[in-house]
């Protein structure tokens, strides 16, 4: 008698995580956190391949949920009234016909299986027509034309109507589809070696027979060819070498501190720049300042593992009101809180969740910031301000403004720091699709001494 095959659990899984996240709105890295934890998922008996090929369908998915939310919509009038667990099976099921180019009969034979397993065994023949006439008429069929940048940005490229009509109104419409489907790249992973470490560090990945390439702009960064599981790097580089996007390598550097001095991090969580401002300034002490508790907390080990837990202090505080005294550091760095529009291939559903009043809520929450970091700074002290945003509300208007409206500051302008095609205004701004880095921005602030003003 033959043996009837069972449901794929990496595909049961990955749907059962999109329709929670449907549900309850939680960040999907949390999600699937949660189920690598758990007995039954990746905490249990599944092997590392599994694990990533579960986060590769999920993130994706997510990503490109708009995209496979347009072929079901254009295949369906009950696409509305999709259950949770129905329309993560269609986004999983789509995904490996469109990106992965899995066997259509295949796809649509574990696509009825795993909505059987849901519980939702209901949708069987829907789930099934609907696959089947989508690989008749085509994948791409029903996708508007590209010169429609906007539609075809918001379908195929998987972006929110808002975000795409800002970026062509800044940047033109060839230039914002390439800046969607960048978004839409797997990241680099990158990583950032100790000072005077990289060398070595390559040694040891060549040893692993683990390929590796020198990032022609960073004295530390080194991009990851071979696909490695991050845990299992850390692991074996020890003390040598963290991960930092090589956008945010380049900004910590740049508050050109000569002398020994005391340093704030004003808003340090997740800490990638309090732990490389540290490793940089061996001689100094780092204030790493953040409002999250827990999310600082993570970086208490990263420290310890980069044997820089004596240079850094972790302090909870609100940026808005922080405990220091004017005048207390010599430099303080403010990597504000933003959209994030520039790191959307690495914040899977980031998209999904802004809302066009954000852009300026939060640039009102930078300049209170910024001015704050002003008066912790000491006369003659420098700030420097960054964010992970690509919006100008975000980024020089905030700058302009708050030199607008103080006396006690002029710009330090960052030419000779960075490589001239990073540079605007001298300024640091990247951007995903013109330098395949995540999207960084970055401006320097000196406050004046006395007799300068």
């Amino acid at each position: 008698m033959k043996r009837k095959r069972g449901v794929d659990r990496v595909r049961a899984g990955a749907v059962a995580i999109l329709a929670r996240w449907q549900r309850q709105h939680i960040h999907v890295e949390e999600l699937v956190e949660r189920h690598d934890a758990s007995p039954g998922g990746g905490g249990g008996s599944w092997s590392p391949a599994e694990r990533r090929r579960l986060r590769e369908l999920v993130f994706s998915c997510v990503r490109l949920r708009a995209r496979y939310d347009h072929i079901i919509e254009s295949h369906s009038k009950r696409s509305t009234k999709l259950a949770p667990e129905v329309r993560a099976v269609f986004w999983v099921a789509l995904h490996e016909l469109v990106e992965l180019d899995h066997p259509p009969h295949a796809v649509v034979d574990e696509a009825v299986r795993v909505v059987t397993g849901t519980g939702a065994g209901y949708a069987r023949g829907f789930v099934n027509g609907l696959l089947r006439g989508v690989l008749r008429d085509g994948l791409r069929a029903s996708f508007p034309d590209p010169a429609d940048a906007v539609a075809y940005a918001m379908t195929w490229h998987s972006h929110p109507q808002w975000l795409v009509r800002r970026w062509v109104e800044q940047l033109g419409q060839e230039e914002a589809i390439a800046l969607c489907a960048a978004n839409n790249e797997r990241p680099r992973l990158c990583l950032r070696t100790s000072p005077g470490a990289r060398d070595a560090v390559v040694q040891l990945l060549t040893a692993m027979e683990w390929e590796s390439e020198e990032v022609t702009f960073l004295p530390d960064g080194l991009w990851m060819k071979t696909r490695v599981p991050p845990a299992l790097l850390l692991d074996q580089a020890g003390d040598r070498c963290t991960m930092q996007d090589a956008a945010a390598q380049l900004v910590a550097p740049l508050l050109a501190i000569d002398a020994p001095g005391l340093v704030l991090d004003l808003c340090a969580a997740p800490g990638g720049k309090a732990s490389h401002l540290a490793s940089l300034l061996p001689n100094s002490t780092v204030i790493a300042a953040d409002l999250a508790r827990s999310r600082l907390g993570r970086l208490l080990p990263t420290l310890e593992r980069l044997g820089l837990g004596d240079r850094v202090a972790c302090v909870v505080a609100d940026a808005r009101q922080a405990p220091f005294a004017s005048g207390s550091f010599d430099a303080v760095l403010l990597d504000a809180p933003c959209t994030g529009t520039g790191v959307l291939s690495r914040r899977h559903d980031a998209r999904w969740n802004r809302k066009p009043e954000d852009v300026q809520e939060l640039a009102g929450l930078q300049r209170v910031l910024l001015s704050q970091a002003l008066d912790l700074v000491r006369p003659g002290g420098v700030v420097l301000y960054s964010t992970c945003s690509l919006e100008p509300e975000e980024n020089d208007e905030v700058v302009d403004f708050v030199l607008a409206a103080r006396e006690d500051v002029r710009e330090w302008p960052l030419d000779g720091c960075v490589r001239d095609e990073f540079l605007r205004r001298g300024r640091l701004a990247t951007w995903p699709h013109r330098d395949h880095v995540d999207g960084a921005f970055a401006a320097r602030l000196r406050k004046l001494e006395d007799q300068d003003r």
